[in-house]
């Protein structure tokens, strides 16, 4: 009798102890399913250690997926000094595509990539012959100092330009980082800032070496560029990209209310009013002269030398339309040589026949419309 009974305890012992082993053993294989298998971890840290040997310039400006832009690291400086003076190719990062950071994949691969137009590098040999053989006078430009009275009307207006300026350009920066100032827009932004800030210190001491003649040389600079950027943007580039670029009513809604952000707005629009009170209204009359006009292309070569010649190769096409390898480059780059012929000879007319008090009404006007059209499409918007 014992036995039987012995036996019978002994088999359910050892029943429950396989059942123990088998719960184990799915325990085990649940928690090693949940970790993922480890094969593929060890993949995933080969990949990471592998990347270490890719070149920093390919890897930094790779365009590869949508994700491109968040990899996007900005050379420095000192390494674009390298690669500019190396020569090893004319794009400074080849794998770029000749678009820094995938942010310019949006212009055709042929103006970004490739041998210029065969008439672009004679149209810019020409300029800089013809630029540098017709100085004023053979030598640098002359100007007769002409400032406002010292505590004065236009010396306030001066002062106010400038500290408005100065607080557009650091809002700018601060967004958007010191890129922008590559922009032309930026450019001539600059250039009205300092001859704000010079007409306001030369009108209190006129004295002081260089700096009158400096803020003289800027003056019709600051001046055409102002004219050319509002005229340009907002009665051509922006309805272009209104109607073209942006074909539902949400996207125009938001272009609309980008374009009238108040940083937008004191580059594209208020930029012409100040450059008119500053370089007109306030020079006491002062004519302009081919002095002027050659001061004006100047700058305009020196801010194509950097477009051409280092935003080109770093591959920063911000106006595609004037890429040195579009059958149209000579062309657009003459239309702009007649904007500022055109320029000089309607403000130098405008001040030679005494329209002096229709500029200031004019001026007036301009400023109560821009804050009424702002109003009215606010409006327009919320409504």
């Amino acid at each position: 009798m014992d036995t039987p009974r012995r036996s019978r305890r002994v088999a359910s012992h050892t029943i429950k102890s396989e059942a123990t082993k088998s719960r184990s053993r799915s325990k085990v294989r649940s928690r090693s399913t949940s970790k993922g298998p480890k094969p593929a971890a060890k993949k995933g840290r080969q990949t990471r250690s592998s990347k270490k040997g890719v070149d920093a310039g390919s890897e930094r400006f790779s365009t590869k997926g949508d994700k491109a832009n968040s990899f996007f690291k900005p050379p420095p400086v000192s390494e674009i000094i390298s690669r500019l003076l190396s020569f090893d190719s004319w794009l400074l990062y080849p794998d770029s595509n000749g678009s820094l950071g995938g942010f310019f994949d949006f212009v055709p691969i042929h103006l970004r990539v490739g041998p210029w137009f065969i008439l672009a590098p004679i149209f810019i040999v020409a300029f800089t012959y013809t630029l540098f053989t017709n100085m004023p006078n053979g030598s640098w430009p002359t100007f007769t100092p002409s400032f406002p009275e010292p505590f004065s009307l236009f010396f306030y207006l001066d002062c106010a330009f400038f500290v408005n300026n100065a607080c557009v350009l650091y809002i700018l920066l601060s967004k958007a980082g010191p890129g922008v100032l590559c922009t032309f827009t930026l450019w001539s932004w600059c250039i009205l800032t300092f001859r704000c800030l010079s007409s306001a210190v030369c009108s209190l001491y006129p004295g002081i070496p260089l700096l009158p003649y400096l803020s003289e040389f800027f003056r019709f600079p600051a001046l055409v560029a102002a004219t050319l950027t509002t005229i340009v943007w907002n009665f051509v580039l922006a309805p272009i990209m209104y109607f073209a670029f942006f074909k539902t009513a949400k996207r125009r809604k938001e272009f609309i209310l980008w374009n009238l952000q108040f940083t937008l707005q004191e580059i594209h629009t208020f930029n012409l009013p100040i450059a008119v009170t500053n370089a007109v209204l306030s020079t006491g009359g002062r004519m302009l002269q081919f002095d002027d006009l050659w001061s004006a292309f100047f700058v305009l070569f020196n801010y194509s030398m950097l477009y051409l010649f280092i935003l080109d190769r770093l591959g920063v096409h911000l106006y595609p339309v004037f890429s040195p390898r579009s059958k149209f480059s000579v062309v657009a780059w003459s239309v702009v040589f007649c904007l500022y012929g055109t320029t000089w000879i309607y403000w130098n007319q405008v001040m030679e026949l005494g329209r002096m008090e229709s500029v200031s009404g004019g001026i007036k006007i301009l400023w109560q419309a821009v804050w009424a059209t702002q109003h009215a499409v606010r409006a327009a918007i919320v409504g």
